[in-house]
């Protein structure tokens, strides 16, 4: 079974609909390798860096890095993690520096979930079949409370779709830019 830690909880500062301010949520797996998935904004850099000393690891043993898509503040400091594979979803990958197409697992227990709609080539990774880390499918709790799409997609059906489907599939999910929300809460917003 896979250990995980949110190293940096994701950022979202907005002034209305425009975005001020992104970064998104870092999250740290154990799955007999070493694995981050996103590694958000590049002023962030120090922040994260103090995070994994307190964890106990250094940029330099970790083995994968995972891209959730290519947008800077999910992607701003990949070029610290320098002996990690940086997987990315195919067609995100062409945009983001030394990636290469993300395998459907990353190991046993990390698989690759397409989830399309903020991007038409977004993936999100399930731990365990039970966790996801959702990357901007889910960029805040919000988002599942109101049943909304991300703001800003390329798809509205297809975000709603993939939302569906994290959902459906996680016992927890670790939005983009937000806490950690369990799918008994989602459940409870949906019928009220």
């Amino acid at each position: 079974m896979s250990e995980f830690e949110i190293l940096l909880r994701g950022e979202l500062l907005r002034d209305g609909e425009r975005i001020l301010y992104a970064s998104s949520t870092v999250t740290f797996i154990d799955d007999g390798i070493f694995v981050i998935v996103d590694t958000g904004s590049e002023d962030k850099r120090d922040e994260l860096r103090e995070k994994m000393r307190e964890v106990g690891i250094s940029e330099n043993e970790i083995d994968v890095v995972f891209n959730t898509h290519a947008h800077r503040d999910h992607t701003g400091n990949n070029e610290i993690f320098r002996n990690a594979r940086i997987l990315a979803p195919e067609g995100e990958h062409r945009d983001i520096a030394r990636a290469e197409i993300s395998p459907e697992r990353i190991s046993e227990n990390l698989r690759v979930l397409r989830t399309p709609g903020h991007t038409w080539n977004h993936a999100s990774l399930m731990m365990d079949e039970r966790v996801c880390c959702a990357g901007d499918a889910i960029p805040t709790a919000d988002n599942l409370r109101e049943w909304v799409p991300p703001r800003i997609n390329v798809s509205r059906e297809l975000a709603l779709e993939s939302m569906r489907v994290i959902v459906e599939s996680s016992e927890l999910i670790i939005p983009g830019h937000d806490e950690m929300v369990k799918r008994d809460m989602v459940n409870k917003w949906l019928k009220s």
